[in-house]
């Protein structure tokens, strides 16, 4: 498969071996996503997010939200996928050949409600694309469930502070995008997160086939 931003050939989303880094999608800028802040938190706020931060009973039976790495928690993991539909791909590439175009169409004919977020593509398969996160949430009328992110590491930050806005439940990493500061903020914000790992593989291994 072509992967990443030297379009190399690596099949780790279909065995889980070696590492890549983030897709990146071809011929756009940086994602620049729009941080609506609640009252009180940040600083002054124009808009309220209808999408408010809800409790995750999902993840080891917990009252509170989020704040957990899933990363190494199989259990954890396998339920979440299970229960959580509401998916916004994150530089969801037009291009067949991409990994991100592959799991986009992978989530959708395994019953989940994938959305593809990219600003430069109007749409993926008959599939409206969407410029950023607040839209995916305007979409739905809730928050993304799962932020799957197919961009290079250094696009984290802004695709965080993003989830943290429009109240998604948790960001997922795909293979090589990993920031360790952009992570410690989704934590600390109360989002789960799963870092450095292919949610096709895990989806194929825990729900699709488990053992």
């Amino acid at each position: 498969m072509q992967h990443g931003l030297g379009r190399r050939v690596d099949d780790r989303h279909a065995h889980g071996t070696a590492p890549v880094h983030g897709e990146e999608v071809t011929g756009s800028p940086p994602l620049r996503l729009r941080v609506h802040r609640h009252p009180g938190v940040h600083g002054p706020s124009m808009w309220r997010s209808p999408c408010s931060r809800r409790p995750n009973p999902l993840v080891r039976g917990r009252d509170l939200p989020g704040m957990a790495d899933l990363t190494n928690d199989t259990a954890g993991i396998r339920r979440l996928l299970a229960a959580r539909r509401r998916i916004a791909v994150v530089g969801a590439s037009p291009d067949p050949a991409r990994d991100s175009h592959q799991i986009f169409q992978y989530l959708l004919e395994h019953g989940h409600d994938a959305v593809p977020v990219n600003p430069r593509v109007g749409e993926i398969t008959g599939h409206r694309c969407y410029p950023d996160l607040q839209a995916t949430a305007e979409h739905w009328g809730q928050p993304p469930e799962i932020v799957d992110v197919f961009r290079a590491p250094e696009h984290l930050p802004d695709i965080i502070d993003q989830a943290i806005a429009v109240g998604a439940y948790l960001v997922w990493c795909q293979f090589g995008v990993v920031d360790p500061q952009a992570n410690k903020k989704a934590l600390e914000a109360g989002l789960d997160i799963v870092v450095d790992r292919c949610i096709k593989v895990e989806h194929g291994r825990l729900v699709a086939q488990p053992s």
